[in-house]
């Protein structure tokens, strides 16, 4: 343990709150900030009757803990004071759930701000049209206007401006803003594709099955998949079903017009080809016309002395059979599911007889139409000849498994009406026939799901990408559309930001977490950002302003996925001149610059070289 040295201290985790302690870090090792508070003047200027800050305990509370760190006092610190001031004035941060780092990050900072604001009461501001002015005078008016109402340490620190101009596709009338921010969410330029790992099975049972690439929009529909692989494999889109399998049964079906966001990288999915007379439509809608029903198969290894039937005691890939909708005997019905099963069991050729049919004639009743529509299919058992299928009497699997996404009313239609149709056997039957495929399947597919995820994190990116992809133009949406004064009503415009004046600290979140309507997900690339001398003057407007130059001074680190991580942060002490690890109370010195650059980079924080950059003044905006 690191200890005894000024800023080298650890954090207790009180509860999944290294998400609050890698912010902690990375704040106490920005060195404006940390002089601020170890000289006390934010004692000077607290403002207590700010009706927008609180009251000033943030701005005490964090004081203090600061001055603790710094004390070198101690190897670690509790910083339960701190969070309980936290979760008293945001109630999202007051239990003891993982929360966004960046999100903390954003309350502190504007926490800070109104607590130590200069300014004690706040004057009416009223704005003038920017038609027809330069955006040098604009700038100045607006940082100006911006101060009027908001002074404070924070502001002198990390508060840049940003340049927002609109253009009206319908008038081309041009609207220029300027916007003050504290931190820039720069999004990860990704490819508009993805690659999704399948397993196709032929309807035939004689034919091999093969695995596939498919590459789809990466925000598409199934009916993109099913045809982007039917024009690979000769098959028609609509003869394809699309199905998650878990723990050797059919987990989940999806239709076409369901996202593609659905679908994880872990999810095992295969693409099943119907019969010829059978499409997705009709498979899924016992009101279609069709002499067919689509049945799914699963295989059961019976235990000794367990009559009930257990899911965690089936095995295989799962089949998807195609019964007439008409009366059947067992005979037939052991028939079709020997034929359909020769893909993956071994069997004598001996076949059911004419006996075996007259015998089994008083069950046909119980797989003719109407009791299929009814949702009852027989469970049914096997000898080790596979020559006969003895039905087990008063057992159904009519409501076996537990669909996800199922309402009453899609029901029938999302679970080929519930009916499903159980393979049981014994131990020595399962040895006797099985072809052992499972430790097979499993490895393809854990190598296509190593090779998804190669395709899609391991793509490096420069931090210059995203600072291009910010300022890029686009498009609004029509749900974010922009009110012309000129033609006086919304208008998808066209919209691009511009950086004009950078903060003395420049905080950069990079956006991995992404978010649609069907999915939320993590971008694991790898960013490369410059430990020293990030500039960014190319991307500057303002072209009177200093070029400033920015070195590393921390970095806040998630590791895992949105469903739960860590988070770590790498700081640079500025007596030391060190780069450390703070893990929590864990704290250790790194052993070199490069391995500040990971995957796991969420929010950096560089500093102006000061003999480059002097400190801007308040009123300083080129």
């Amino acid at each position: 343990m690191i200890s005894r040295q000024p800023g080298v201290c650890g954090l207790n985790n009180l509860g999944n709150t290294c998400f609050m302690n890698s912010v902690l870090q990375c704040m106490s090792n920005c060195p404006p900030i940390t002089d601020y508070f170890l000289s006390n003047k934010h004692k000077r200027e607290l403002n207590t009757t700010n009706p927008l800050g609180m009251k000033g305990e943030i701005a005490r509370v964090y004081g203090e803990l600061i001055q603790a760190i710094w004390s070198a006092k101690y190897e670690t610190i509790n910083p339960l004071p701190f969070k309980i001031q936290v979760g008293k004035f945001n109630r999202n941060f007051s239990g003891f759930q993982q929360h966004d780092s960046q999100e903390l990050l954003t309350f502190l900072l504007d926490g800070l701000h109104e607590d130590l604001n200069r300014i004690k009461t706040k004057p009416y501001i009223e704005l003038k049209d920017s038609f027809g002015r330069c955006d040098k005078e604009l700038a100045t008016e607006a940082w100006e206007n911006y101060k009027k109402r908001n002074d404070s340490i924070i502001v002198d620190t990390f508060h840049g401006l940003l340049k927002s101009r609109v253009v009206c596709p319908e008038c081309e009338r041009v609207s220029v803003t300027f916007d003050p921010f504290c931190h820039l969410s720069l999004p990860l330029p990704l490819n508009k594709d993805r690659i999704i790992n399948v397993r196709y099975i032929p309807f035939d049972g004689n034919k091999n099955e093969r695995n596939f690439r498919v590459t789809v929009p990466r925000k598409g529909i199934i009916r993109d998949l099913c045809e982007e692989l039917s024009a690979r494999i000769g098959c028609k889109a609509d003869h394809l079903l699309v199905a998650e399998i878990a723990r050797s049964h059919f987990h989940k079906f999806y239709f076409n017009e369901d996202c593609l966001d659905n679908i994880d990288e872990k999810d095992f999915i295969f693409v099943y080809e119907l019969p010829l007379i059978q499409t997705q439509a009709a498979a899924f809608n016992e009101a279609e016309v069709s002499n067919q029903v689509i049945v799914p198969v699963c295989f059961w290894e019976k235990l000794k002395h367990i009559d009930k039937f257990a899911q965690n005691h089936l095995f295989g890939i799962p089949i998807l059979v195609a019964f007439p909708r008409t009366s059947i005997s067992i005979a037939e019905i052991h028939n079709i599911l020997k034929e359909k099963m020769k893909r993956y069991f071994v069997f004598e050729n001996k076949v059911g007889s004419d006996d075996d049919i007259h015998e089994d004639r008083k069950l046909k009743k119980s797989v003719n139409k109407g009791n299929l529509n009814k949702r009852y299919f027989p469970l049914f058992t096997m000898d080790s000849t596979m020559s006969a299928l003895n039905p087990v009497p008063l057992q159904f699997v009519d409501n076996v498994f537990n669909f996800k996404d199922v309402t009453t009313e899609n029901y029938n239609r999302r679970c080929f009406g519930r009916i499903a149709l159980i393979v049981q056997m014994s131990a020595e039957e399962r040895r006797q026939h099985y072809r052992e495929k499972t430790a097979e399947y499993a490895a393809d597919l854990i190598l296509s799901k190593s090779s998804f995820l190669s395709h899609r994190d391991n793509k490096k990116i420069d931090i210059l990408d995203c600072i291009s992809l910010f300022t890029t133009c686009e498009k609004l949406s029509a749900d974010d559309a922009w009110y012309c004064p000129a033609c006086q009503k919304h208008q998808r415009a066209t919209k691009k930001f511009d950086l004009w004046k950078l903060a003395r600290i420049l905080i950069i979140h990079l956006k991995r977490f992404s978010y649609s309507r069907c999915r939320h997900d993590k971008i694991d690339s790898l960013i490369d950002f410059p430990v020293n001398d990030l500039t960014l003057a190319d991307y500057l407007t303002n072209t009177e302003g200093p070029n400033i130059k920015y070195d590393l001074i921390g970095v806040c680190n998630h590791y895992g996925t949105m469903r739960g991580g860590h988070y770590t942060a790498y700081c640079k002490n500025k007596r030391t001149r060190k780069w450390y690890c703070f893990d929590d109370s864990s704290v250790s010195v790194l052993k070199s610059e490069e391995s500040i650059v990971t995957p796991a980079a969420y929010v950096l924080f560089y500093m102006a070289k000061e003999e480059e950059s002097p400190s801007p003044t308040c009123s300083s905006v080129h």
